[in-house]
């Protein structure tokens, strides 16, 4: 009762007169090669899932060529056209925020020249639609014998409602301190800024990239 994927090979032999007088067949029992495609794709899906779901995106840039290939994620975060190749290293780093550019850059020169073979940096992104996007970009080269970068691949996170929380929650805090009401922020501030308090020793622990800002500007331990 077990179903078996089989795949068939016919030719046909003529006769001296044209006519068909004789067939070969071969079969092949291919089951395995199949149910590994669709474990392959199987977690393909969980994986384009995940990534949707903490709002990542994947990268690959071609040192040889100067293009980069975004996955269609990272292209919807970016704003930008999923077509691969079309764009530069350069077309992309001059759309980060003027204010992040220089830092930015320095990032990504420790690998491209100064031979480090991990990077990571916060950063803003700011979109064709003049909208601004919070990003936590990693990256890392792959480099042939010689050191020479042949390619660079990374993943790009978009957090910038989790940003936008933290500026809010930290404005809020402040206006606490220096006794004004927290009531006009929004009404359920009053009942998260008590939260938070208890939270941010975790926050710092699990949010390693953007955590310490937040810490520093509402003075919560350390």
């Amino acid at each position: 009762g077990q179903w078996r994927h089989l795949q068939v090979r016919v030719r046909i032999s003529d006769a001296a007169d044209k006519a068909p007088s004789r067939i070969h067949g071969a079969l092949q029992d291919i089951t395995e090669r199949k149910e590994a495609e669709a474990a392959l794709r199987e977690r393909e899906a969980r994986l384009r899932e995940a990534h949707e779901i903490a709002n990542l995106g994947d990268w690959e840039w071609d040192a040889a060529t100067d293009r980069l290939v975004l996955s269609p994620q990272l292209s919807a975060i970016l704003g930008l056209s999923p077509e691969p190749g079309r764009y530069s290293l350069a077309d992309v780093m001059g759309r980060v925020h003027p204010d992040d550019v220089e830092r930015s850059w320095e990032a990504v020169n420790s690998v491209l020249e100064g031979g480090a073979n991990f990077c990571a940096l916060d950063t803003r992104f700011v979109r064709p639609d003049g909208s601004v996007r919070d990003l936590y970009v990693r990256m890392r080269p792959e480099r042939d014998a010689r050191g020479r970068i042949l390619r660079m691949a990374g993943t790009t996170q978009d957090f910038s409602e989790r940003r936008h929380l933290e500026r809010q929650l930290a404005q809020a805090m402040k206006m606490e301190a220096f006794g004004q009401p927290t009531g006009g922020v929004t009404p359920p501030f009053n009942h998260l800024l008590t939260i938070v308090r208890g939270e941010l020793p975790l926050m710092g622990h699990n949010c390693p990239h953007s955590a310490p800002q937040l810490l520093d500007t509402l003075g919560g331990p350390q």
